[in-house]
């Protein structure tokens, strides 16, 4: 099983990579995130294989944290 944490600002997008990731029996979300704060704290608790993430979601400290 791999898990993802989805990170975007936007609501919508999020929701549908969200219900894009589920239709797989091998893809579990197991968090979202709107900012690069939130995903850096998430992602420490969470600990996700992947992140997906877009550049507008991102904050100074967060894109140190993904770069």
């Amino acid at each position: 099983m791999i898990t993802t944490l989805v990170v975007d600002d936007t609501g919508s997008v999020r929701r549908s990579l969200q219900l894009l990731l589920e239709t797989t029996d091998d893809i579990r979300v197991a968090g979202e995130a709107s900012n690069g704060v939130d995903a850096v704290h998430l992602a420490r608790a969470l600990r996700p294989d992947v992140v997906t993430s877009t550049s507008t979601a991102r904050s100074s400290a967060a894109s140190s944290a993904t770069c």
